[in-house]
């Protein structure tokens, strides 16, 4: 794609999810929008225009489309919202809308901001199958931890308001306690999953090729830092799923999970997730 393509889908993607987040506002605040008709086919319209951009870099590319920090976090936001999309249809509940595709549209904002002008970056090395799914369960996997811990955030809050007896205006606008521990346990799950395929090609590229001279070094930190973020996260599904983990300790550890994986794509080198 030229340059001026990219920009102009950048561009018009990222106002799509600022549209997103503004609905989603108005929503939560007074009940309903003047455009709740149009929410639900605005999402799907963003979610697909952005799954078809990926699509096109990744077959210009020949990889999974995140070769700097700046088209991660742009696939962030589209795994995010396409999450949020699947939990929305599921479980029929819009209300917590602003909180995931507010984080969403932040990142896209962000990766707009270096992206615009800049130029579509090229990959280092030859094309890789295994670095490709490698890539893209690592971002499925982030984004799945996000939501949860938006989630989880949200169930920690509503619970101290419950405690305390305060029954605000966020409390009557949430949804239930057991519906937010749903939602967020769901969420968990996903990236739990999709970091075991992260990890799981990743020890077998290790024992595979372990004695071949590398292009790039790879850094530990974002290395052990996957680690203990899968580690934590089968805890949080395993334990959830034995009924040994959940309510106000699932959403902590969701909330932990989150900071480590924001932690993570702070880590990511100017190769984005092929460089780590």
């Amino acid at each position: 794609m030229s340059p001026l393509i990219i920009d102009a889908t950048v561009l018009l993607l990222t106002v799509l999810y600022a549209l997103l987040t503004d609905n989603a506002a108005r929503r939560y605040l007074a009940g309903k929008s003047r455009f709740d008709a149009l929410a639900r086919p605005l999402l799907i319209g963003t979610v697909s225009l952005h799954l078809f951009a990926l699509l096109l870099r990744g077959f210009e590319t020949r990889t999974c489309p995140v070769l700097t920090r700046w088209e991660a976090l742009s696939f962030v936001a589209f795994a995010m919202t396409a999450i949020y999309l699947a939990l929305e249809v599921r479980r029929k509940i819009r209300v917590t809308a602003v909180f995931v595709l507010g984080f969403a549209a932040a990142m896209q904002f962000l990766s707009a901001i270096f992206i615009l002008g800049g130029g579509p970056a090229e990959p280092t090395g030859s094309p890789d199958l295994a670095s490709s799914f490698h890539a893209f369960a690592a971002m499925i996997g982030l984004s799945g931890v996000a939501v949860a811990g938006i989630f989880g955030l949200l169930y920690v809050r509503l619970h101290q308001k419950i405690r305390r007896s305060k029954f605000g205006p966020f409390y009557q606008r949430m949804p239930s306690l057991e519906e937010l521990g749903d939602l967020n346990a769901s969420a968990a799950a996903l990236g739990f999953l999709a970091l075991s395929v992260t990890v799981g090609i990743g020890l077998s590229s290790m024992f595979t090729h372990g004695d071949e001279p590398r292009a790039v070094e790879l850094p530990w930190f974002p290395i052990a830092l996957t680690m203990a973020l899968w580690l934590l996260l089968g805890v949080c599904s395993l334990g959830h799923r034995f009924g040994k983990l959940g309510g106000a300790r699932l959403a902590w550890a969701t909330v932990v999970a989150f900071a480590a994986a924001c932690g993570l794509l702070v880590s990511l080198g100017p190769q984005g997730v092929h460089g780590t």
